[in-house]
């Protein structure tokens, strides 16, 4: 594995990565879905048992590995992302503009 730091809008979903400085693991999520409790009632309405929420543009969610932290970032935010080989070859293929041909 390499650690290579790279914009947010590089990578895909569910690419494990940390921020610059730190070593805390998120997960990078273009959206994530909020389970609710079918028998609470809010404000006097039921809340939807499940919600999908989809980033902004220009947006991604990185999810703290136990769930318990979500952070909405620019996705223009660099981060390191832990990549295997064939990740990062196609990866060079895609910035690089070139083909597998």
């Amino acid at each position: 594995m390499v650690r290579v730091l790279l914009p947010l809008s590089k990578l895909l979903d569910e690419q494990v990565v940390t921020k610059r400085t730190g070593e805390k693991r998120y997960v990078v999520k273009s959206k994530i879905t909020v389970h609710g409790f079918k028998n609470i009632i809010l404000n006097g309405r039921k809340p939807a048992p499940k919600q999908e929420i989809k980033a902004q543009p220009g947006t991604k969610f990185l999810i703290s590995e136990d769930g318990l932290h979500i952070n909405a970032v620019p996705d223009t935010m660099e981060v390191l992302a832990e990549l295997d080989s064939t990740d990062l070859y196609e990866l060079y293929m895609e910035m690089s503009g070139a083909t597998n041909e």
